[in-house]
Parts: C-alpha cells; sequence; structure tokens
C-alpha cells in the first residue's frame, strides 16, 4: 500500500514514464464511469461514501486506487486520511493546473444559462474565452456535451488544463446550487460572482429555502482576494447579500449602481439605458422580453468592469446571436 508521501513519485511516472502515462488515463470519482486505465479516488460524498465501490471501481478498469480504508487490493493503493483533500492535489498534479484562468460564476434560480452565454460571446471579442454550463463546453465554435450544468471537480480540473492549454484565459461558468452544496467548485477562485435572481427551487434537493439560499451564498467563499460581485438589486435575496469584498448592483431601484430604465419592448428586441455614475448607455438588444434586459445587463457590467471600451460593448451587443 502506497502512503501520501508517494503520490508525487506516482504522480512522476505517470507524467514522464512510458509505461505509466499508458497505463493511466483520468482520473474518476464515480465507479460506474470508471474506464480501463482510470485512478478511482473513493471520495466520501455528499450522501455516499464512494469506498464501497472500489471492487466495482476496479473490475471496470481502475489501474490505481486513492482511499481512506486500509484495505488491499489487486492494484497500487494510496492510503490518506484525508481523501477529499488528496483529490485535489491528485488533480492538481496530474492535470497541471491550479487556478490560472480568470473564472466567472454565475448562479442564481434563472438566468444563468443565457447570462453566461451572453457574457461569453461579449467577452470572446476581447479576450480568448469558454463557456461550462447546461449546454455543455463551448470553446473556438466546438461544444462538447456534460453531464451536468457545473461538472464533478476532476472534471473541472480536466477541463480547465484542455482550455488553458489550447489558449483559453477566461471561462465563464454557470455554478449551480447542487455544485455548491456537493463543494464542486470549492478548489477554484472566482473573480466575479454574478448573482441573477434567487427564488424557491430545487428544494428536492435543498429540503428548504433557507439551505438553498445558503448553498446559493457559498460561491462568495470563492472569490479571489479582490474579487466582485454582481448581483440583483430588485431580488429581495440578491440585495441583501453582504460581504467584504466589493459589489455592484443593477435593477430599476433607483438605488442601483447599474440604473435600468427607459425600457422600449418590440417584437423581436428591446432598447433600454443603463444608468452608472453620470454615465448614460444606450442598449439596443437583439432579445425580447424583461428578463433577458436583467441578463443582459450582468453581461454589459462584467465587460464594463473589466475595463473594455463602452462603445465597443455596446456595439458588439447588437451582433449577440440567439441564446
Amino acid at each position: 500500500m502506497l502512503r501520501r508521501s508517494n503520490i508525487l513519485l506516482l504522480i512522476f511516472f505517470i507524467q514522464y514514464n512510458g509505461v505509466y502515462m499508458n497505463k493511466f488515463k483520468d482520473i474518476k470519482t464515480d465507479s460506474r464511469e470508471v474506464v480501463d486505465g482510470d485512478i478511482f479516488v473513493a471520495v466520501k460524498g455528499f450522501n455516499v461514501d464512494h469506498s464501497m465501490y472500489i471492487s466495482d471501481a476496479i473490475k471496470n478498469g481502475a489501474s490505481m486506487v486513492v482511499t481512506n480504508n486500509k484495505d488491499l487490493y489487486d492494484v497500487p493503493c494510496v492510503h490518506t486520511s484525508k481523501i477529499n483533500r488528496e483529490l485535489d492535489s491528485l488533480c492538481k498534479d496530474y492535470y497541471r493546473y491550479s487556478n490560472e484562468l480568470s473564472l466567472i460564476g454565475i448562479t442564481g434560480t434563472d438566468g444563468k444559462t443565457s447570462t453566461a452565454i451572453m457574457l461569453k460571446q461579449l467577452l470572446d471579442n476581447f479576450i480568448s474565452t469558454a463557456y461550462i454550463g447546461t449546454n455543455g463546453i463551448e470553446y473556438k465554435n466546438k461544444i462538447t456535451k456534460t453531464e451536468n450544468t457545473t461538472p464533478k471537480k476532476e472534471e473541472l480540473y480536466k477541463y480547465f488544463s484542455n482550455l488553458k492549454n489550447n489558449g483559453c484565459r477566461n471561462i465563464v461558468m454557470e455554478v449551480s446550487s447542487e455544485a455548491l452544496l456537493h463543494k464542486r467548485v470549492d478548489s477554484f477562485k472566482y473573480k466575479y460572482a454574478i448573482f441573477t435572481n434567487i427564488t424557491e427551487d430545487h428544494l428536492n434537493i435543498h429540503k428548504n429555502i433557507k439551505s438553498y439560499i445558503k448553498s446559493k451564498m457559498k460561491l462568495l467563499d470563492y472569490l479571489c482576494d479582490d474579487g466582485i460581485i454582481i448581483t440583483n438589486n430588485d431580488d429581495l435575496v440578491c440585495r441583501n447579500i453582504k460581504s467584504e469584498h466589493k459589489i455592484y448592483t443593477y435593477g430599476m431601484s433607483s438605488d442601483s449602481d447599474f440604473l435600468i430604465y427607459d425600457i422600449k419592448y418590440n417584437k423581436n428586441n428591446t432598447s433600454f439605458k443603463i444608468k452608472h455614475l453620470d454615465k448614460v448607455f444606450f442598449i439596443d438588444s437583439p432579445y425580447p422580453f424583461l428578463y433577458n434586459v436583467y441578463n443582459l445587463v450582468c453581461a454589459f457590467i462584467a465587460c464594463y468592469l473589466e475595463g473594455y471600451s463602452t462603445n465597443e460593448i455596446v456595439d458588439f451587443i447588437k451582433l449577440l446571436k440567439p441564446i
């Protein structure tokens, strides 16, 4: 049985020795997804201790097991008392990724997908940007399907590493309440945390609205030291967010940092104004309905705070593609 001190030695062989390169393939925490050559990390999940499924993982082809129990198996095994922390260490070493990308996390009951896709399209005009969310992973006009809105932690490490190696610099991602509850993103640091709105939803998972809100607010814990919060001032829960980080609010409420007003609806588009400090921005949006006004203002604010030309942002908004 190999102990924690030997993991770096194993990683060295994994990365630099041809035999081990062929032997190991990916890191998995779900035994059902294991294929020949995978490393199985038997984490303690929210509801399940995955060490119960080590034998299944080996039957499916796992070539190495990381576990917190002391049993012996027919494959190399690393024993650790801090199994979930070990998953982070292993993923960082194996996929060679450690928070090199600028991450923008978007959470809320409604509007995550639309806001994320709008923002991805806008940012792509200025810097190489990817999207991760309900629609999968989108980068350079290529879409890869994913099982969850917010993928599992080991999958995120793999995706982030691949995107970084392919020239990506920004990732706009939907962060679901379930992902926050299950700590899928607690290893990553976000430059922005965007809150669209919070109403009753997913209570089959969170049991009550208080637990649901608590899960959403966990995104605040994963902000960089200089991270920024963008939140809906017209939403009762969002407007009461408290944090030591800088908060920018948007909405039709008069005390919003980015005030939305003079909305004019047409059949297939909408025009409106945004007032921030002493500046007014005239927006011609290709999207109908009020909820898309809110979604687009989120995207506008993130681009504005990044320091990009407001004239260019406004012009690029007109060219946004349908969601």
